[in-house]
């Protein structure tokens, strides 16, 4: 791995001092004069010293009773590197990237960390440090772990150790690119290659090519495993099926300093890639299921869907999450990088919402969801919203086999677990595939055949990624199997490696990662200057201003009058809203003084639209449930509203923007104000 090695402005300060000395100074002049802690000072020089060593330049020494002192020829050799460009020395942290590097950086430390070392890690006020540790211990509240304070030493995070590990990989993970260019700085960089190196043995001996970012995530949590104290809970998992497997062979190998546990606990990692995984040891059914029926239930309000065979839905999920266990335990990556840049290019909207609900389901678990895992979760909802008309409308998928039919009905209860309103038409033969047009749409088999109609090719035990091919048909992305659709930057590689030096190929697909990001983010964009979402529906004549007390019923009538007048809604729809507020209570608050108030698509909803009602006098619905903003949503189907929904999450994720509306002097300035957020917001959200 080739590291980049920056320096921060502070070292950047430090060395600066220390070039302009005539003479030795010591660790308390130079903390005196930087006005921080000598503890924070050494933390600086190690890292000075790193890019000292990354530019082939002496390292700094310290000698007892004197102080540093540069000789002249350090002093022209960093005269001269101090005058290059350094892209990574004035990169600020954002808040988000704050609060998740301080969790990594704690989280992985041998040691407690102060305030000072933080404050010189972001480099930051005290006080900032403070507020984003407020953040940081509620982000840890949700996982059940806790972030301790020893005084006069520290901070540690306490808790499931294993848990623990998969929230700081979750976070790290997050930030994979800050730490290849060097900005996140957590380790040595010596101590990570040679761990590298140790994990690129393991590959060779298993044949096996593990994401180099998962392998960096590992390196991180390595002192840890080294030290040998903290206590696994590993009765989740076959620990007779992980001792006798490969990995844990290889590990034994080349890790093998690692204690028993540890060495387990590597081991699973390594298996995660496997097409079967690793045996669950603990039946977890009814707390997935329920979990499962949370999330449909919170998908379907954050939505504003319904779906006519819920169980169904939940079943699915179900037995996706009952297989998926140990990986969100151990905080294991599922190939889907290519399906979140997918996701984010063709179905930004479904993906949000997906997300927003998946908050629900980490409280349930107590544990992190990762990207890839929302936008499997988002393909499974898009299945099930897909509106099937008549058996006509129906995909209809012939499966192909030549290991014999049982593994084709398999193969037949797996995508019909997938896809429960596909049908599959038959399971056949390799040598009975011809002329099948007329009877199927799709071709799924375990071998490449020839066909008139695509083709997806399975294991007979479908991988992940098979899996997310086949969910793509239910959710009407077909077209996503043709090649241009399905390239990746590690088919690219796949291609273009045998022409470039192997030295280069990490950077090189560093780079075609960020290419194709890049690409889907200026695509989204554009997309977001277009304003598909809530202003496409919003004008200023659906904008109501109201100055006096309002019963609630009353108040929805009132942000309704604009929607009848234009003959988007009739009042049935209104009546509607208020019967099932009436039976299910305030569910349709979306966050604190804002309600979205919305029905069933029905008869009574002639086009969709949406209207904003701003109330003055908070209208009461209940005694802790109280609206500063009314928003009325008329929805004609399923899906086709998403966009508005994912404008009104992003726009009032900010809570201050209601009580700036509540004191808007116009439905203009209002109109003007949400533009404005809707913009603001997706722009923020694409560039972060």
């Amino acid at each position: 791995m080739d590291v980049i090695v920056y320096l921060n402005a502070r070292c950047k300060e430090i060395l600066a001092l220390l070039m302009s000395a005539n003479t030795h100074m010591t660790i308390d002049e130079i903390a005196k004069a930087k006005t921080v802690s000598r503890r924070s000072i050494y933390y600086d020089l190690c890292k000075i010293n790193e890019w000292l060593e990354y530019h082939k330049v002496p390292q700094i020494e310290v000698e007892r009773g004197k102080g540093i002192y540069l000789t002249p020829e350090q002093n022209r050799l960093l005269a001269q590197l101090t005058e290059q460009p350094d892209e990574a020395a004035g990169y600020v942290f954002s808040p988000g990237e704050r609060v998740r590097a301080m969790i990594c950086m704690i989280g992985t430390s041998l040691e407690t960390i102060g305030i000072e070392e933080l404050m010189s890690f972001c480099q930051v006020s005290r006080n900032t440090v403070f507020n984003d540790l407020k953040v940081a211990t509620s982000l840890l509240q949700k996982y059940d772990l806790h972030l301790q304070y020893e005084t006069k030493r520290g901070y540690r995070i306490e808790g499931d150790t294993v848990c623990r590990r998969t929230v700081c990989l979750h976070y790290f993970y997050s930030m994979i690119s800050l730490y290849t260019s060097g900005v996140l700085h957590l380790h040595n960089r010596d101590a990570v290659q040679e761990q590298l190196d140790r994990f690129h043995a393991v590959e060779n001996r298993l044949n096996i090519h593990y994401p180099e970012e998962m392998l960096l995530g590992l390196t991180a949590l390595m002192p840890g495993m080294e030290r040998g104290q903290d206590i696994l809970d590993l009765r989740d998992i076959s620990i007779r099926e992980v001792v006798s497997s490969r990995e844990f062979s290889a590990v034994a190998e080349y890790f093998p300093h690692l204690i028993e546990s540890e060495q387990i606990y590597l081991a699973v990692h390594l298996m995660g890639t496997r097409v079967l995984g690793v045996g669950v040891n603990v039946n977890r059914d009814n707390e997935l299921y329920n979990a499962a029926r949370s999330l449909v239930a919170e998908f379907e309000r954050m939505a504003d869907v319904h779906f006519e065979y819920s169980t169904d839905v939940e079943r699915a999920l179900f037995m996706h999450l009952k297989s998926s266990w140990y990986r969100f335990r151990y905080g294991i990556r599922m190939e889907g990088a290519p399906l979140v840049h997918d996701m984010l290019r063709t179905n930004v909207d479904l993906f949000e919402v997906t997300k927003k609900a998946c908050e629900y389901l980490e409280t349930e678990l107590a544990l992190p969801i990762s990207d890839s895992e929302v936008a499997y979760l988002a393909l499974n909802f898009a299945g099930y919203m897909r509106q099937s008309v008549h058996t006509g409308d129906q995909l209809r998928i012939l499966i192909v086999c030549c290991q014999g039919m049982t593994t084709g009905h398999m193969l037949r209860w797996e995508i019909s677990s997938l896809l429960p309103k596909a049908r599959v038409v038959d399971v056949v033969a390799v040598q009975d595939v011809f002329n099948v047009k007329d009877i199927c749409d799709v071709v799924i088999s375990t071998v490449p055949v020839k066909s008139d109609v695509p083709v997806q090719v399975v294991h007979p035990i479908m991988t992940d990624k098979e899996r997310i091919a086949v969910l793509r048909l239910g959710a009407g992305n077909a077209e996503s199997l043709s090649a241009a659709e399905s390239i990746t930057p590690q088919e690219i590689m796949n291609i273009v490696q045998k022409y470039v030096p192997v030295e280069a190929w990490s950077a090189l697909c560093s780079e075609l990662d960020q290419y194709v990001e890049d690409k889907a983010k200026r695509s989204l964009m554009l997309e977001a200057r277009n304003n598909h979402g809530l202003i496409r529906y919003l004008t200023v004549d659906k904008i109501r201003l109201c100055d006096r007390n309002m019963e609630w019923r009353e108040a929805l009538h009132y942000v309704a009058e604009p929607l009848v007048h234009r003959g988007s809604i009739e009042t049935g729809y209104v009546d509607s809203i208020i019967s099932m507020i009436e039976a299910m209570g305030t569910y349709m608050f979306f966050v604190p003084g804002l309600i979205l108030a919305h029905a069933k698509p029905d008869h009574h909803v002639k086009h969709m639209d949406v209207s904003v009602g701003v109330f003055r006098q908070p209208v009461e619905f209940s005694q802790y449930r109280h609206a500063k903003i009314i928003i009325m949503l008329a929805p004609v189907d399923k899906d086709s509203h998403l966009e508005i929904l994912r404008d009104i999450m992003r726009v009032f994720a900010v809570q201050t923007r209601i009580d700036d509306l509540q004191q808007a002097g116009s439905s203009m300035e209002v109109l003007e104000s949400l533009q404005r957020y809707c913009f603001d917001s997706n722009s923020q959200y694409l560039e972060g």
